[in-house]
């Protein structure tokens, strides 16, 4: 009878299991509705409560599909699921006829809501009505060119603080906005976020002022904090503003643990002493001017665990990156578990043979990346778990892989973008690395000298 009464919610059966019938978790929740008539509110609830992300920040569909059910529903059901569900993704349900199927509809268990304009839709059209006191994620990705559809206004600002009292995370990338500082202000000493990810494009630095910094330190509750995570070429924050903030701040960001921005190379002296307490750390740096000392203010961090050095990888332009011997000092950071150094490591000094521009003089004789360098580097790096290098399409000495082999016995995975020569891999006095369970090398390169082996 539980079995019949089950299957007589035809919306479910169709909306929901057909759509997660690959889903293990959604599948054994499935079978125990169908076992005893008092798990199957239990397990209802448990299908359409939502999925947590994960630390990427993903979730698969499964979050997207509960919200596109339902839409889909007839609408004397949906009051029932809108009960049940705790997270809608509107990421890629962006038409205002999907929004419309959610009208004066009730969500008690609602954590989380994602929003997404891409196509110039009217400004907010009543988004207020996902805006309530349960909500602890916010997520809202405004990419309208048009000022006149912007969503990110100072008025949804003010509806936002006043409605969301248990808001814990905030996300907000509107590369396009007009947004005052002013208003960021008020809305940042408005509520106490954990985690806030902020994209303002081009825009970024005359937004993320002295002030917003000021604000968003305030309460000495924020745990996570990411600039333009989207690629941004720009640089978010003025150097003037960072060393303001840090003048006039005695304990700025106290509970801070992630990091992400990007910067100008004269603001990087500043990143440990406006940002003291972070473990994970993401700097994307242009360096125009190739000092080898821009990374030692970051080799003091003792405390990171995770450190991110980019470049501008579309550009390709030596003469802006990190010089290869300026990451030598980040040898020191002995608690590191994790490095990834992408677009801005070029410790070969030469293209591949054969590359069209290998006598172009594009590296510095200054620049070499020598036996000594490479243990420095990895001589301190005992805790390190997992390693990511990109070097383009140049080569990596064979020292780098004998240092890594030699210095860090504890990695377990390993990445590299660029060109390997065979040697190291196949040769007889090849580094071993032990405990790597994990590798992906996008180029192996094989001399002559290889293929005799």
């Amino acid at each position: 009878m539980v079995v019949a009464a089950f299957w007589d919610v035809i919306e479910l059966r169709m909306k929901v299991f057909d759509c997660l019938r690959d889903d293990r978790c959604d599948a054994d929740l499935a079978s125990c509705a169908r076992v005893h008539g008092t798990w199957t509110n239990l397990a209802l609830n448990a299908l359409w409560l939502g999925y947590p992300r994960t630390q990427d920040g993903s979730d698969g569909d499964r979050n997207r599909k509960r919200t596109e059910a339902i839409a889909l529903l007839p609408r004397d059901r949906r009051q029932d699921y809108a009960s049940r569900i705790s997270v809608l993704d509107f990421s890629e349900l962006h038409s205002m006829l999907v929004h419309a199927m959610f009208d004066r509809l009730k969500f008690p268990r609602l954590k989380e809501v994602i929003l997404s304009n891409f196509h110039n839709e009217p400004k907010r059209f009543r988004l207020s009505k996902y805006l309530q006191p349960t909500l602890e994620s916010l997520k809202l990705v405004d990419k309208s060119t048009d000022e006149d559809h912007n969503w990110l206004t100072s008025s949804f600002l003010d509806d936002v603080a006043n409605r969301c009292p248990s808001l814990k995370e905030v996300l907000f990338w509107a590369p396009y906005t007009s947004i005052n500082p002013v208003d960021l202000v008020q809305f940042f000493r408005s509520i106490r976020p954990q985690a806030i990810s902020l994209d303002f494009g081009e825009y970024a630095s005359e937004v993320l002022t002295y002030d917003v910094l000021s604000a968003l330190s305030h309460y000495g509750c924020l745990e996570s904090l990411v600039f333009a995570p989207d690629k941004a070429k720009y640089a978010d924050i003025e150097v003037d503003h960072l060393q303001r903030f840090f003048d006039a701040t005695e304990n700025p960001f106290p509970s801070l643990k992630r990091l992400e921005l990007v910067l100008e190379e004269n603001a990087v002296p500043l990143i440990p002493q406006c940002f003291p307490t972070v473990t994970w750390l993401r700097l994307d740096v242009t360096s125009y001017l190739r000092d080898e000392s821009i990374l030692k203010p970051i080799a003091n961090m003792s405390q990171l665990q995770i450190l991110e050095i980019v470049g501008d990888g579309e550009r390709r332009e030596y003469n802006h990156t990190i010089p290869a011997r300026a990451f030598i000092p980040l040898g020191s950071l002995s608690q590191l578990k994790s490095l990834k150094i992408g677009t801005s490591f070029y410790p070969s000094c030469k293209r591949e043979e054969g590359s069209e521009d290998e006598d172009d003089g594009f590296f510095s004789p200054d620049d070499k990346f020598l036996i000594a360098d490479a243990s420095d580097m990895f001589s301190g790096l005992t805790a390190l778990e997992h390693l990511s290098i990109n070097t383009l399409e140049y080569e990596g000495p064979d020292h780098l892989w004998e240092s890594i082999s030699e210095f860090c016995p504890r990695l377990r995975s390993i990445e590299f973008v660029g060109a390997l020569k065979l040697l190291n891999v196949v040769s007889p006095n090849a580094p071993i690395l032990e405990n790597v369970t994990d590798m992906a090398i996008e180029q192996v390169k094989a001399s002559e000298a290889a293929l005799h082996e």
